[in-house]
């Protein structure tokens, strides 16, 4: 398994897909006009946890930033 993944490090850092900054995440909610729980819904992800990337205590994912990015297209 730790071959695999060594193999794949590469391939992902080659994307030009770069992951929601912290900065972009939070403009993008304050576009929604939404509280936290409905971004969250939104998003498929919990309120709290929305809490915790606008406040920095967790980092930013491929997949929320993926939904992040989905949900700005969409509808902003």
């Amino acid at each position: 398994k730790l071959i695999q993944a060594n193999k794949e490090i590469p391939a992902l850092e080659k994307k030009g897909n770069k992951l929601v900054n912290v900065e972009e995440f939070r403009e993008i909610y304050k576009k929604s006009l939404m509280n936290v729980r409905q971004f969250g819904n939104h998003l498929g992800i919990t309120g709290q946890m929305v809490s915790y990337l606008l406040n920095e205590k967790r980092q930013i994912t491929k997949g929320v930033s993926d939904k992040v990015r989905a949900f700005a297209s969409k509808f902003l």
